[in-house]
């Protein structure tokens, strides 16, 4: 009989912004992952984490919606690098993990991946590389709760115009059919927008906006990394960026080094 020490139940959000709900356990040994056929304590991958880490707890189990449990680490390893469906049944999400719901533990594995991988200078980064995992994400506070609830929209930074060091960037359509329903239906009363990047830790925030007055405003982001622009076509609200690259991969420069200089 397993005997469950705590559990935490966890949303992880893919991509494409699709959410997963999932629960993280920590057992006394008898829950056997489904990947690897042996006890999801002692699951053991070559130079990753032995257990999904938060502030105070190290889980060792996921269960999905399907109840299936597996590893927690090599689960997620799985969802980052593959898609969040069920090894066994397939049942999920069709879209890679953001990284950023993974923990601080599993980041510093996608940074390993990135030293090992990357031929000559560090700081010599290729674009499509480092573009790939960017996102951007719309925090929206809700009007209903005196609590600050907020409801958040991430969306790929899809480019439309490149240059040696500033690009234009749009959002997924997906994003902006979400985004435009929430401005309607009335439920939330202030927008804040932040950058994401897995080699960026700083916030990169702009600060909450009234949903009255988004339409024509430009969010400025930190360090002079961005702006966000909402404009009105078509009755739809469009959001563009126009992101500084220089900025952008002098922050990625900054934590790979670090990391290599702590390894």
């Amino acid at each position: 009989m397993c005997v469950e020490l705590s559990a935490r139940s966890v949303a992880l959000q893919s991509e494409e912004g699709d959410v997963l709900d999932v629960t993280l356990h920590i057992t006394d040994g008898s829950v056997e992952c489904n990947i690897f056929h042996m006890a999801s304590s002692q699951v053991e991958i070559d130079g990753a984490p032995a257990a999904w880490e938060t502030d105070t707890c190290k889980y060792d189990c996921m269960e999905l919606p399907c109840q299936h449990k597996f590893n927690a680490c090599a689960l997620a390893l799985h969802f980052i690098t593959n898609h969040m469906t069920c090894p066994l049944c397939r049942h999920g999400v069709q879209a890679r993990m953001l990284l950023a719901c993974a923990p601080e533990n599993i980041k510093r594995l996608y940074l390993k991946h990135i030293t090992q991988d990357q031929e000559g200078d560090l700081l010599e980064f290729q674009p499509e590389d480092f573009l790939r995992d960017l996102r951007l994400r719309a925090d929206f506070m809700l009007c209903c709760t005196d609590a600050g609830d907020v409801v958040s929209l991430t969306t790929p930074c899809i480019p439309v115009h490149e240059s040696d060091t500033q690009s234009t960037f749009r959002t997924h359509q997906s994003f902006r059919r979400h985004f435009n329903r929430i401005l309607r239906n009335g439920t939330s009363k202030a927008c804040r927008f932040s950058l994401l990047h897995p080699l960026i830790f700083m916030s990169l925030s702009s600060d909450f906006l009234s949903c009255d007055e988004i339409c024509g405003y430009n969010f400025s982001l930190p360090h002079e990394i961005a702006q966000v622009c909402c404009t009105m076509q078509h009755d739809i609200v469009t959001t563009n960026m126009e992101l500084n690259l220089a900025v952008l991969y002098s922050m990625c420069a900054s934590t790979v080094m670090e990391f290599v200089d702590e390894n």
